[in-house]
């Protein structure tokens, strides 16, 4: 997978994962040894371990666990709670924080999933989320309605409304305010925010949001 690693003895949790934005902290078991931790109360001293010493960290349940629980004597809903628990409860002390929980279905996506994580801890644009901007959902399709719709306060029907009075985007783009406000339903404010987006000059920003 290209992902460069070094062997060694970690104190808390099975890997480290490092990057350019930091650090998390792996805890990997399969469903039998999750199930003896539980019951031995291991499971709760590595959780505050981790929850102490990390600011992210994961605990990785490899495989199916229904025969791990039958065979511990574990119902499914203290399994269930269990893993509520690992993700709400959090440390007193330390960094306090928040252990996320995943079930993987064999030792390939656990693989892929920690050169996923690696790839994220050196993302340039950190770990910061940002919402998703898409297109406007129009009816129709119309790649002129939907072009005007990505003006602040133009919905479709005032996009309609613009083209069906100036024809085209490049008329539009000659329109002084005046002519633009003549439309019914845009006042000054909106026809300065028409006039400017049609003239604005590109400029280079952050690449489309979404998984890459």
């Amino acid at each position: 997978m290209g992902v460069e690693y070094e062997m060694c003895q970690l104190k808390i949790c099975d890997y480290h994962v490092t990057g350019e934005n930091g650090l998390v902290a792996i805890e990997h078991k399969n469903g039998p040894d999750y199930v003896g931790s539980l019951i031995s109360g291991h499971l709760s001293d590595q959780l505050t371990r981790m929850s102490r010493e990390f600011d992210r960290s994961f605990l990785l349940i490899d495989g199916p666990i229904a025969s791990a629980l039958v065979e511990g004597g574990v119902t499914r809903k203290t399994y269930l709670s269990s893993l509520a628990g690992t993700y709400i409860k959090r440390a007193d002390a330390g960094k306090g924080g928040a252990v996320c929980i995943l079930q993987m279905d064999s030792d390939w996506d656990t693989a892929l999933l920690l050169e996923r994580i690696q790839h994220r801890m050196n993302d340039p644009k950190g770990l910061i989320r940002t919402p998703y901007i898409g297109a406007p959902q129009v009816a129709g399709g119309n790649p002129q309605v939907r072009a005007l719709c990505a003006i602040d306060g133009i919905g479709e029907t005032t996009a309609r409304t613009l083209l069906s009075k100036f024809k085209t985007l490049w008329t539009i783009t000659r329109a002084q305010i005046s002519e633009i406000e003549e439309i019914k339903g845009i006042g000054p404010i909106l026809a300065n925010n028409v006039y400017e987006f049609m003239r604005a000059t590109y400029t280079e920003d952050e690449s489309p949001q979404g998984d890459d």
